[in-house]
């Protein structure tokens, strides 16, 4: 019973990310935003701002910093309960590769069909944000349009 409820679930998400959402522009998001990654991923991680924009670097830079420094006790002790009694293949594909694949799938579905709703102009996100910027990153049921 557990295991049909999952795979009708599992099979309810695939199909309406394909059969309701832009596939195609999603699919082409996932395609160009993954090279675009893989082609970037070394310079931008050599990037110190030298010439300008430091402020964004620095700042950026001190917030990661500081977010891995109160994090990596908690993500160790967890990484290393869930490897405990797995090959170095299995911890390399379990702890690096899945979760990336994931969150390149998730961010080209998610970000892919907002990006295809504001070219096509049903969100008008760029349009909110230059009237109001908190407006544009709060949630559409918060706004007072929205209660009738």
């Amino acid at each position: 019973m557990h295991r049909g409820i999952q795979w009708i679930a599992n099979t309810n998400i695939v199909l309406a990310v394909f059969l309701l959402g832009p596939t195609v522009f999603i699919l082409n998001t996932f395609t160009e935003s993954l090279g675009a990654y893989l082609s970037n991923i070394i310079p931008m991680s050599f990037r110190t701002a030298s010439y300008g924009d430091s402020d964004f670097v620095s700042g950026w830079t001190i917030f990661y910093w500081a977010w891995w420094i109160s994090w990596a006790p908690f993500v160790g002790v967890f990484i290393a309960r869930i490897s405990r009694g797995r090959t170095i293949r299995e911890f390399v594909l379990g702890v690096i590769l899945a979760p990336s694949v994931v969150s390149f799938v998730w961010f080209a579905i998610l970000g892919g069909s907002a990006i295809d709703l504001q070219l096509a102009g049903t969100a008008k996100t760029a349009e909110i944000a230059a009237n109001n910027q908190a407006a544009a990153l709060s949630p559409p049921w918060s706004d007072s349009r929205c209660s009738g």
